[in-house]
């Protein structure tokens, strides 16, 4: 059975809450988490006794988890959310691994649960009374504001904004693939690069002997954790993990050498409203989520399907994003775009949902940008045509939230589209606009270079 971990999306919003609303932020764990949890009686564990046990032959009866048994994450979890609930706090509907304490009809304390790691945030008050009562229950570690989690490295600035970024994880992956004296580069993609089944080697040819996957597992975690300015190349370079060809093995190495350059960079969660893109959209306290969708039309030559970007802001800085491919094959451009729009309105609907669940209220509906007007003229008109009556009708989902008034679909430039970068590779002026936008950095003042 797995372990209980946040959603990623979920740690990156309790950093940005942090930020914006001011609030302290702790990190604890739990020493021996999974020893502390106590094993159903009706399905009873039995071991062998351990060398030099007085009894030979005989079994013990375990009553508690031990390390190495599938069912100790799910045990722990089980004792670690009985004892939440008994301080009054209540789970995320959302995200399990999400506590929250609700007083005088206010939410004071969030708290994520990741294996046997805390992250606590909230009014001090109520954050420094969690602390104390979890270590009269369990054997506590003290970390203090959180430093680093889940291989990421956190900065807090005079000015209330954290910074979410992995320049240790990266340090550490240029060591291991031996990269750390190699040529950097500006873009993590080439744009003339299209990879295809032509770049795999034939059955009779070699394949390059270089830890391909590894490389691109790394690269993985890396784009989904605080880095969606390499998701689009990621995504691309993980469809040839079987027989990787020198083509991808040196677009993989290309990206790892883009990330050694930019080892720095992460993303800033701001302590005020901020104004992006000139004044395209500004948040506030009652609306700090915005989102981009885009798609790349018929672009994979082998089978001429889409690729379809999202991100997701909050307070103007990505608190979600992904790069797909449409499963559907596309007949025009507007059907891929109105195709992604779709899919992207279920992820605002989420995050609306998942904000509503800890008590903040969103007023009006969410901002989805997209650039292609076709696709927003059939998001907002409730009428089937000629061009729409082949789409299939999961894809009409956007539609509803709109007249729902939960998402309201806005046109935004290509030049301004956020999530361009998620669907193609960009050249080096365009990438790092809109990589710093979407990281909440300022182009005007945050030097790539």
């Amino acid at each position: 059975m797995c372990a209980c971990c946040l959603k990623f999306v979920t740690v990156r919003l309790l950093f940005a809450l942090a930020a914006m609303m001011g609030w302290c932020i702790q990190q604890m764990d739990v020493c021996n988490a999974f020893l502390n949890a106590e094993l159903p009686a009706d399905k009873p564990i039995y071991m062998r006794c351990v060398d030099g046990y007085p009894y030979p032959g005989y079994v013990i009866k375990l009553r508690k988890a031990l390390y190495g048994l599938k069912n100790s994450p799910r045990e722990w979890y089980k004792t670690l959310r009985k004892h939440l609930e008994s301080l009054d706090l209540v789970p995320s509907p959302l995200d399990a691994c999400l506590f929250m304490l609700v007083v005088a009809g206010k939410t004071v304390l969030l708290v994520g649960c990741h294996v046997d790691d805390l992250i606590i945030t909230g009014v001090l008050f109520y954050v420094m009374r969690f602390k104390k009562q979890m270590e009269g229950e369990f054997k506590m570690d003290d970390l203090g504001y959180p430093q680093k989690c889940l291989g990421m490295d956190i900065d807090y600035f005079d000015d209330g904004s954290i910074q979410l970024r992995q320049t240790t994880y990266i340090e550490k992956m240029l060591h291991k693939f031996n990269l750390t004296q190699g040529k950097e580069k500006a873009t993590p993609m080439d744009t003339q690069l299209k990879l295809c089944a032509a770049h795999v080697p034939k059955e009779d040819e070699d394949v390059p002997r270089f830890p391909y996957r590894e490389l691109i597992m790394s690269l993985l975690y890396l784009a989904i954790c605080t880095r969606p300015d390499i998701t689009y190349a990621v995504k691309e370079l993980s469809r040839f993990m079987i027989r990787p060809g020198v083509t991808m093995v040196t677009a993989a190495k290309r990206v790892l050498r883009y990330v050694g350059k930019t080892k720095h960079l992460g993303l800033l969660y701001h302590s005020t409203p901020r104004s992006v893109l000139g004044g395209l959209f500004s948040t506030d306290f009652e609306a700090p989520v915005s989102a981009f969708s885009d798609a790349s039309w018929a672009d994979r030559l082998d089978d001429r399907l889409s690729t379809a970007g999202m991100v997701l802001l909050f307070n103007g800085t990505a608190i979600m994003w992904w790069s797909k491919v449409l499963r559907t094959v596309a007949c025009s451009s507007q059907d891929a775009e109105f195709m992604t729009l779709s899919d992207s309105s279920r992820e605002v609907i989420f995050i609306r949902n998942l904000l509503k669940g800890i008590g903040y209220k969103l007023e009006g509906p969410t901002p989805l940008f997209g650039d292609n007007n076709g696709s927003l003229a059939l998001a907002n008109n409730p009428c089937n045509h000629q061009k729409s009556k082949h789409i299939e009708v999961r894809y009409f989902f956007v539609r509803q939230k709109i007249e729902e008034g939960r998402v309201s679909v806005v046109r935004v430039s290509t030049q301004d589209q956020l999530a361009d970068i998620l669907t193609k590779a960009l050249p080096q002026p365009q990438h790092e606009k809109l990589s710093l936008i979407i990281m909440g950095q300022n182009p005007a003042v945050y030097d790539i270079q």
